[in-house]
């Protein structure tokens, strides 16, 4: 029986990591939308802060 090829384990590993990498990204942009959101919303109600209110969402 031939030993396991050493492109296919290393291509899994490739796979594995890229879905740790989308995984962590997704986490993190979720976590920076949430931040801004709550930052916004402590923004003054006034006018001057309504463009980076707006730009926000």
């Amino acid at each position: 029986m031939p030993p396991p090829l050493k492109s296919q384990n290393s291509k899994f590993k490739a796979q594995s990591h890229s879905l740790e990498l989308k995984t962590a990204l997704k986490y993190h942009c979720c976590r920076f939308s949430i931040e801004m959101i709550k930052f916004l919303e402590k923004l003054p109600r006034r006018q001057i802060y309504w463009i980076i209110s707006s730009q926000g969402f």
